[in-house]
């Protein structure tokens, strides 16, 4: 995880934080998670989350965070509210805080290295597929327990289980081939 919160996001952060009255904490996934915890270089410019905290939050964030909206066109970053991604049933007990102590009323916490793959199953596109291989490279990435909390805490929520089980089924052999060559990021 990054000590320093790099630019321009700090100061996108700590202007949404001064927005703030009371405590808000946001649970994160996509490219802002895979830059910011685990140091992967990924352009992006929004942040993802699937939950806040208090609920009630969530519009006034996106009111002055939104895209096209103040802190937007201040710094270029926004937030956005996924509600299509899908999570295992866990995932809060291995959700990280980022930046502790750094913000007086917002907590960002990101979704683990598993979920925050299994995030990106549905969706299952090309810069998808990369983010899975640079996060299973990059993180303590153990694919017997990626494997579990797909089938024990994901798979059984999913409507189109053919799907997701062939998607993930080929991600498991690319993480695998990923592993096995000497070329690969991993090694």
């Amino acid at each position: 995880m990054r000590d320093e919160i790099p630019e321009p996001w700090k100061s996108f952060l700590l202007d949404l934080d001064q927005a703030l009255e009371s405590e808000v904490s946001l649970v994160c996934i996509g490219g802002f998670v895979l830059a910011m915890l685990y140091g992967l270089e990924r352009p992006t410019a929004d942040l993802d989350f699937v939950e806040c905290k208090p609920r009630t939050e969530s519009t006034g964030l996106l009111e002055i965070a939104g895209e096209r909206k103040p802190l937007h066109t201040k710094h270029g970053l926004f937030l956005q509210y996924v509600s299509v991604a899908q999570l295992p049933d866990n995932y809060e007990d291995r959700l990280e805080l980022l930046f502790e102590g750094a913000f007086n009323n917002l907590r960002i916490f990101a979704a683990g290295p598993y979920d925050l793959a299994l995030s990106k199953l549905e969706r299952n596109s090309e810069k998808d597929r990369d983010d899975v291989l640079r996060l299973a490279s990059a993180a303590i990435f153990d694919l017997r327990e990626f494997e579990r909390i797909y089938k024990e805490e994901f798979k059984l929520y999913v409507e189109d289980r053919l799907f997701h089980r062939t998607t993930f089924e080929f991600w498991l052999e690319l993480i695998s081939e990923q592993r096995s060559d000497p070329g690969s990021r991993s090694q």
